[in-house]
């Protein structure tokens, strides 16, 4: 009996392929998804050949770009700022940097303005923070970043 080179399983002659059994080969010479043709095992990706995987993505790729296309055309577009308002509370860099963000009148504003878009048709995409802020020194203190929010861009989109 022959034995698999791979595994050490004895197998009838006709049953080994370059000896190695049927499933031992696969592993090591697998077949492409897509193709069929067998390669080596460092050139497949994902179960597929190299050459197919790129078609495959580039084929993925475009249909989200059309997808993509798609649905933007006729969409309408609209984005808002809506700046955060400051009060003079105390705090180590505060005064420098013109007070603290107040959070519950920011909220409240980008609430405002969101319903407001939505009576206008839009859906909300997206809500991004704005952040300023300086590098201040206090001899006392030592050198400091003082950042804060001061505002969000409201993206929205009639689609």
């Amino acid at each position: 009996m022959a034995k698999c080179i791979e595994c050490g399983n004895s197998f009838g002659f006709f049953e080994l392929t370059e000896k190695r059994c049927k499933s031992c080969y696969d592993k090591v010479f697998p077949k492409c998804d897509t193709c069929f043709q067998e390669f080596s095992s460092s050139e497949m990706v994902g179960g597929s050949c190299e050459s197919c995987h790129e078609k495959q993505e580039k084929k993925v790729k475009d249909q989200y770009r059309q997808s993509s296309v798609e649905s933007l055309q006729g969409a309408s577009v609209k984005t808002v700022f809506v700046a955060s308002e400051k009060s003079a509370a105390p705090g180590i860099f505060s005064d420098r940097l013109g007070g603290n963000v107040n959070g519950e009148l920011l909220a409240s504003s980008i609430e405002r303005a969101c319903n407001q878009l939505m009576s206008e048709g839009y859906k909300i995409v997206e809500i991004t923070p704005i952040n300023s802020g300086l590098v201040v020194h206090d001899p006392n203190v030592g050198y400091g970043y003082g950042g804060y929010t001061s505002g969000v861009v409201i993206t929205a989109s009639t689609v």
